[in-house]
Formats: structure tokens, C-alpha cells, sequence
């Protein structure tokens, strides 16, 4: 009952973050930015959300960590929720020095150009980390299938 539980806890926490994620970014800033009739405002209601996608992905993390913690056997993909968790930190840490750019009263950017290049290191790793956190979920589904494969009789 632990092992469907936990699975379950990993798969909607993936869910959540991931499908947040990829919805936020690929449908509702295009859409909001449209609506809008600007990217800097949209980017003002990013500043917001990634807050919660971020939050969401430590959820993820955790789910993972104590999975990898159970079903043993891929040192890898321990290595790589490591790894995200680290990616998680630095979305966390620049976050703060992107929103100190912004006078979200004012609806201004303060120093455009400083801001760009957090923007970018912002999305850079953010990729990385959902591109990470594909390849980690492809080796749990691993884990889980060979845990399972473990359990049923060798000559079954």
C-alpha cells in the first residue's frame, strides 16, 4: 500500500509541476501576453506564478527523493534528483535578484539590461531542469518496472 502511495504522491506532484510548467509557459503567456498587448506586463504575473511553479517543483523533488530512497538500484537517477534539487536553488536565488529589477506599481523594468541576463541564466536553467526532470522520469519508470519484476516469481 506504501509503494502505491508513494508512486501516486510522484506522479501528481510530477504532474503538477511539469503540467504547470509546460501550460503556463507554452499557453497562457503567449495568451496573456496577447490579451495584455505586452510582454512586460505578462511578465509581471510571471514574476508571480513562477513563485508557485517553483514551489511545486520542490514538492517534486521531495516525492522523488523519498522514492529513490526506496526502490534502490539507479544510482543515476538519485544523482539526478540531486541535481535537480540543486537547479531548484538557483531558480530560488535569482529570482529574488530579478524582482528587485522590477517595479511591478509602475509596471517598469528598473535596469533592462541587468534584468535580461538573469532573465536568461532564468530560463537556461529552468530548462535544464525540466530537461533533466524528463530523463528522470523515464529512469523511475525504469525503477519501478524492474522493483516490480523483483517481486514476481523467478519462474513466473
Amino acid at each position: 500500500m506504501v509503494e502505491i502511495l508513494r508512486r501516486f504522491i510522484v506522479v501528481h506532484a510530477f504532474l503538477l509541476w511539469q503540467g504547470g510548467f509546460v501550460v503556463y509557459g507554452g499557453v497562457v503567456v503567449p495568451v496573456g501576453a496577447e490579451q495584455l498587448g505586452s510582454d512586460r506586463l505578462q511578465g509581471f504575473i510571471t514574476q508571480q506564478v513562477t513563485v508557485w511553479l517553483n514551489a511545486f517543483g520542490v514538492l517534486w523533488c521531495a516525492a522523488l527523493a523519498w522514492d529513490c530512497l526506496a526502490v534502490r538500484g539507479d544510482r543515476w537517477r538519485g544523482r539526478l534528483v540531486a541535481v535537480c534539487a540543486v537547479l531548484l536553488v538557483v531558480l530560488f536565488a535569482v529570482h529574488p535578484e530579478m524582482d528587485a529589477l522590477l517595479d511591478a506599481d509602475a509596471g517598469t523594468v528598473l535596469d533592462r539590461k541587468l534584468f535580461r541576463r538573469w532573465h536568461q541564466l532564468y530560463l537556461g536553467v529552468s530548462t535544464l531542469h525540466w530537461a533533466l526532470a524528463m530523463l528522470v522520469a523515464w529512469r523511475t519508470l525504469r525503477a519501478w518496472r524492474r522493483f516490480d519484476s523483483s517481486l514476481l516469481p523467478k519462474d513466473a
